[in-house]
């Protein structure tokens, strides 16, 4: 802005003067040839020369730094060969970065010998946060809501309001399905006291795992699976760290 206001100023002050031989300038004098004609003056550069080029080549740094690779990549597609232009990887923080331009293709890497690993179903069971806690009686509902669930396999998210009577748009997904397709499902929060130091536990429930333990819920009100959920005594409750609920059973 300020480059530009000079600009008019300065062409102001030449046609106040025109008869002043230092203010001549070409016909077709534009802010570029003021931009340029500015820089000269800043730099200390001649007026009608070219500007210095800085000719210093960059040091190459060591190999154990930095490396370069062109690498040709096929697109998993089939629909034809691109080119890896540049892939950098830079040691930095004990970590690495790695820098891609816009038609970098990054493909899987298959590893024979990690595809014939075999891992039981109760390591892999391990590798899930889970958490058990034993109670004599439920604290308190919270809240207890009956609600349609998305049809998409994908997301099974609960849709939060129904655009009419017969479709429904999901806010998750973005998808829109006949409201007939979307499967009913109960959502109950409660509350439980932990007996270790008697802190409050704020547990959500979903039908699978209430249907376990009330029987059916099809064709039953709000207040009555609340007053269920309220009966419950001496179970054992085990959540996720997501505090979602995944098995409730009397404890023995």
């Amino acid at each position: 802005m300020a480059t530009v206001n000079s600009f008019l100023l300065f062409q102001s002050h030449r046609n106040s003067d025109p008869g002043n031989p230092a203010l001549h300038r070409k016909s077709t004098y534009t802010i570029v040839d003021y931009r340029e004609e500015l820089v000269r003056q800043l730099c200390g550069l001649a007026l009608y020369d070219r500007p210095p080029v800085n000719e210093q080549v960059q040091a190459v740094p060591p190999p154990d730094q930095f490396c370069t690779d062109h690498l040709p990549k096929t697109a998993a597609n089939g629909a034809g060969r691109e080119r890896v232009k540049q892939i950098r990887k830079c040691e930095k923080d004990e970590g690495m970065i790695l820098n891609t331009s816009m038609d970098s293709v990054i493909t899987p890497k298959k590893d024979d010998e990690l595809a014939r690993l075999e891992i039981a179903n109760e390591e892999i069971s391990n590798l899930i946060t889970t958490k058990s806690v034993a109670v004599d009686k439920i604290h308190s509902v919270e809240e207890c809501s009956l609600f349609k669930q998305c049809p998409n396999a994908k997301c099974n998210k609960k849709i939060m309001q129904q655009t009419s009577s017969f479709m429904v748009k999901c806010d998750h997904c973005n998808g829109r399905f006949r409201s007939s397709d979307c499967r009913e499902n109960i959502m109950i929060n409660f509350i439980v006291c932990d007996p270790a130091d008697e802190s409050l536990i704020r547990l959500t429930a979903f039908q699978p795992i209430l249907v376990t333990l009330i029987g059916s819920v099809q064709d039953v009100s709000v207040d009555e699976i609340c007053e269920k959920v309220l009966k419950l005594e001496n179970v054992v409750i085990t959540f996720n760290q997501n505090m979602v609920v995944t098995q409730i059973e009397q404890n023995q």
